[in-house]
Formats: structure tokens, sequence, C-alpha cells
């Protein structure tokens, strides 16, 4: 990623995340607005990373090893901002259930993200957008376990 892709990264979380702040108070701790920020970051990361390949190749196979252990270990990283982050919201009144099945077959995984982060980046409801996040972040957590088979 250049500069000038993280920059424009960095600018999509800033948005993403001050459209969602309101909503978050008086619920969300400073640790809590930490991990939806960083959860926002590794998703949309992982969306570039899953977009990036136009060519055909499987999105398994898509980039070079050393890129796919680097998405594999930010997902990794993120867990703890993910355990911080979804108990807290599936706290609050008004929050939906996953709608991830854990059956996925690998072949739908990519779908199933890309799917889910389009409706993200227009829904306005915070509910369904936090719910749509942490679901992308759970289908993160999915691929970086096939990573490491």
């Amino acid at each position: 990623m250049t500069s000038t892709e993280y920059r424009e990264l960095i600018k999509r979380v800033d948005e993403i995340y001050a459209s969602m702040y309101d909503e978050t108070q008086p619920a969300f701790e400073d640790e809590d607005l930490e991990s939806l920020r960083i959860i926002i970051r590794l998703t949309l990361e992982f969306a570039d990373y899953l977009t990036h390949r136009q060519d055909g190749t499987p999105w398994r196979f898509a980039i070079a090893s050393s890129d796919a252990s680097y998405a594999a270990e930010s997902i990794f990283a993120g867990l703890s901002f993910f355990y911080t982050l979804n108990p807290m919201y599936e706290g609050l009144i008004g929050a939906l259930p996953t709608t991830i099945d854990l059956e996925t077959p690998e072949s739908d995984l990519k779908s199933a993200f890309t799917s889910r982060y389009q409706q993200f980046l227009i829904e306005t409801d915070f509910y369904k957008r936090c719910r749509l996040l942490l679901d992308m972040f759970r289908l993160q957590i999915i691929f970086a376990g096939y990573l490491y088979r």
C-alpha cells in the first residue's frame, strides 16, 4: 500500500467512524471507541485486499504469501478489539443478532464479505451498520483460519 493509498484509507476510516460515533454515546467508553476504529480500519484494509484482484486469480491465492500472511496477522491482531467491541454492541438495546452462517463454504466467503461490505458503506442505521461490521470481521477470522490450514 502506498502512502497515498494509506492516507485515503485513513480518511475513509475517519469518515465512517465519525458517522457512527454519535450513536455510541454514552454507552461506549474510550476502549470501546478505539476498538470500533480499529475494526473499521481492519475491515476496510481487508476489503481492499479482496477487491484489488481483477485478473481472475482465486481470491485465497490472489496475492503474494507475504501479503496474505500480513492480512491474516492483522486479523489475528484485531481479535482483542473484536472481543471488546462485540459484547459491548450485543449489550445495547437494539443490537441485532449475527447473520453469519458458520457453515459458510470457503468458496462463498468472498461474496458473503463483499455483499455485506457494500451494505455497510451505504447503511445509515447504527445498529445495522455495526452488526455488518462485526459480521464482516467474523468472516475475516474464518478467512485467516483458511490461510493456516
